[in-house]
């Protein structure tokens, strides 16, 4: 399984395609030079219907970064050349996952969307962790300019593989904080403010 997989679900809004290519872009070049034995396996997916947007979020192991058009009140939106534009609400992946006792096994989800650190979205991801477990969640608060999403998380990669990704929980949750504060210090070095991005551990401490 890939330890990095970013999923995009916008193919017709040209502003948002250009984002998630430069993104993209930038996330090859910063594996491109770390030494070899210590690249992770990065997957980068493309889904528009909700099986294939399903399917990818399931077979996530430590990173997942979803890139979406998001609403504040917890759905997210993707849009294919022939499918058209869908609304996907979290709350209804959150009960299909609850009511099978399936639950999310990763660390960290990077919620590149608009309001997705807002509580309603909180709330839907705290259940899709399974009892006794934590993941990290980084999500933007309010809406996310483009460029900005593009700058933060070129300097979040950046320092996230600066070296190798570690195989401990406790040692990568560190490396994902250490990682988003540095980008979140770059940006405000450069713009005299935060970014939109904000980073929080939900816990599910349900026996």
């Amino acid at each position: 399984m890939a330890e990095i997989i970013f999923l995009n679900l916008e193919k017709t809004d040209s502003n948002f395609v250009d984002c998630v290519y430069n993104q993209k872009s930038d996330l090859r070049r910063i594996v491109r030079r770390m030494p070899v034995a210590a690249r992770p396996s990065v997957k980068y997916v493309n889904a528009t219907d909700e099986i294939g947007i399903h399917n990818t979020i399931v077979s996530a192991t430590k990173i997942l970064h979803i890139a979406g058009h998001g609403s504040y009140f917890g759905t997210i939106a993707s849009s294919g050349s022939k499918s058209g534009p869908q609304l996907h609400r979290l709350k209804k992946f959150a009960d299909y996952l609850e009511s099978r006792n399936e639950y999310l096994d990763l660390d960290c989800v990077i919620l590149d969307s608009c309001y997705s650190a807002g509580l309603p979205w909180r709330i839907q991801l705290q259940r899709l962790i399974g009892p006794k477990r934590e993941m990290i969640i980084i999500g933007s608060s309010l809406g996310l300019p483009f460029s900005q999403a593009e700058e933060f998380f070129a300097n979040f990669y950046g320092a996230l593989l600066a070296k190798k990704l570690p195989t401990r929980k406790t040692a990568l949750f560190e490396r994902i904080y250490d990682s988003f504060n540095e980008a979140q210090g770059n940006y405000i070095s450069e713009h005299d403010w935060w970014s939109k991005l904000r980073i929080t551990t939900l816990r599910n401490d349900q026996n």
